[in-house]
């Protein structure tokens, strides 16, 4: 078999837990992972509502993965008091 096509590369979306280095906290967001990168949408504080329903601000994380180094993380909730025991760890080149 030859290697994968990128136009069969299908997006994946969930929650994921982001936390930035400037940050104590870890943030629950509602991320999408495309080909063409990494989108995230969180909430105004206090999940302000327009007239329009729920207002969300839409920010990428990553806009090309191929200049990212990846890196996978074990027991993380002691060490960095995370929500879950694994994480991936995105540093940009």
């Amino acid at each position: 078999m030859k290697g994968l096509l990128v136009d069969s590369v299908y997006d994946v979306q969930g929650p994921l837990h982001v936390k930035t280095e400037d940050k104590k906290s870890w943030k629950r967001l509602d991320c999408v992972l495309r080909k063409t990168g990494l989108c995230c949408a969180s909430t105004p504080p206090g999940g302000a509502v327009g007239k329009h329903g729920r207002q969300t601000d839409v920010t990428w994380l990553l806009q090309s993965l191929a200049e990212v180094d990846i890196y996978l993380g074990i027991d993380w909730r002691k060490k960095y008091k995370s929500p879950t025991e694994h994480g991936i760890a995105f540093k940009v080149c």
